[in-house]
């Protein structure tokens, strides 16, 4: 029967993904739960579960439209149980689910509790219609207020001013008498002494009325005046001669003097190599490599002082050389070695004609 292929073949079953979808969708998130303690129960992986659920929705959106219901590769029977479900479902649930689920998918590798993970999924799932609706709701509302403050009415003209009567006649109480004028006449007036204006200095006043210039980055600074620095003379330089044995007795001892300072084994390395005279200041040293060259090259200054020192020979130069070395040839094939072992030992050739023997084997 159908339960028992699915149950030897360890396969999840549909009946599986359309009751989680139940229940995520009427927001049941225990009865979601027990279900997928049922599904870990008999030994399917947590993963494969999500896996298959993200099918299942991508089913359930393809099936929203005629036109792509072929998309999905079922029976005829399971695909009316998928056109009968996600009728009750919206699209941008299915959408969202979709999104969640990828996402949780994405890091279930790097989930340290890897149930726990699947579950929070299918608690959020279970939570989706919620945020969905709030979402809705708050594009709705939005759309609402900008439509309600959208028409602006237009200003009112501002209220004209009426001018005010200016009367040409003045009033009875600021009428004058002739006895008015002649008291005033009579009467001496107090003139006030006009405020003293401070003077101002002409060299303030010309600092004042010139602009004030701002710095600029752009200015040139004045020139600074060169200080002159006495050279110290030089210390002379010493020619002096040497010879090969002179030259291997310091060569020795600096040797000697690196190993008690404990330097690096690969720099041993090619301090044990030789130095030869080959000029009248030229000390040439024979490396194996050209790495040898590069591990050389971080003790070449404090050698060459060595020398310069020791030797009293200041125009000491270090002269580095690779010597090149014969590459053994590799024998593969059988004529290979039989010729290489007839080149050592030519007797070996008369042997084999004499036996009748062939190194072909």
């Amino acid at each position: 029967t159908y339960q028992n292929t699915i149950k030897n073949l360890h396969i999840l079953d549909y009946e599986y993904y359309f009751k989680v979808t139940d229940y995520l969708q009427s927001e049941d998130m225990s009865n979601a739960l027990l279900l997928f303690d049922e599904v870990i129960r008999n030994g399917f992986d947590g993963h494969n579960f999500l896996n298959g659920l993200q099918e299942h929705f991508r089913n359930l959106l393809v099936s929203k439209n005629k036109e792509t219901v072929n998309l999905m590769e079922v029976s005829e029977s399971v695909k009316q149980r998928y056109l009968t479900q996600s009728a009750a479902l919206s699209g941008s649930y299915l959408l969202t689910g979709l999104n969640l689920m990828n996402q949780f998918d994405l890091n279930y590798k790097i989930s340290r509790n890897q149930r726990l993970h699947i579950e929070l999924c299918l608690m959020k799932l279970s939570q989706l219609n919620n945020a969905v609706r709030l979402a809705e709701m708050g594009s709705g509302d939005g759309a609402k207020k900008k439509s309600s403050h959208g028409e602006l009415k237009p200003p009112a003209p501002p209220a004209e001013k009426k001018p005010e009567k200016v009367e040409g006649k003045p009033k009875p109480s600021e009428e004058i008498t002739p006895a008015d004028t002649q008291k005033s006449e009579a009467e001496p007036v107090e003139q006030k002494p006009a405020p003293a204006t401070p003077k101002i200095s002409p060299i303030v006043a010309a600092a004042s009325s010139q602009p004030k210039e701002t710095p600029s980055i752009f200015r040139k600074k004045p020139a600074e005046k060169e200080v002159k620095v006495e050279k110290t003379p030089e210390a002379p330089k010493e020619t002096n001669a040497f010879d090969e044995a002179a030259l291997q007795q310091v060569w020795l001892a600096y040797k000697k003097e690196s190993e008690e300072k404990g330097v690096s084994d690969t720099e041993m390395l090619v301090l044990n190599r030789t130095v030869t005279k080959t000029g009248e200041h030229d000390v040439l040293i024979q490396l194996a490599s050209s790495l040898e060259i590069s591990i050389l090259e971080r003790q070449e200054q404090g050698i060459v002082q060595y020398f310069r020192k020791h030797l009293k020979n200041s125009l000491i130069q270090l002269q580095k050389a690779v010597s090149e070395q014969e590459k053994s040839k590799k024998l593969y094939t059988s004529k290979e070695k039989y010729d290489y072992m007839v080149e050592q030992n030519p007797a070996l050739k008369d042997l084999k004609e004499r036996l009748g023997l062939d190194f072909e084997f």
